[in-house]
């Protein structure tokens, strides 16, 4: 009686064995097709904001005030 009853849970763990692999698989398939996804999404925001900064205006940058000369210690 007691084989038949290790017998049953020796069955029992490899069904929830098989189970819990083939969950994981999809769980990585499901990850794997995320993660390109989101590689697609984004390299074409890169390419979106290079696109963005050859389309900008060169900023320029002001020469400093000369009323700031005295607190830096040195003329502009």
């Amino acid at each position: 009686m007691e084989t038949v009853s290790l017998e049953h849970q020796i069955q029992s763990v490899q069904r929830h064995i098989a189970f819990l692999k083939k969950e994981q698989m999809e769980l990585l398939h499901d990850l794997h097709l995320e993660i390109l996804r989101l590689q697609k999404h984004c390299s074409g925001e890169r390419r979106g904001v290079g696109a963005l900064a050859l389309r900008a205006p060169r900023l320029r940058v002001p020469a400093p005030c000369s009323c700031l000369a005295p607190l830096r210690g040195s003329p502009v």
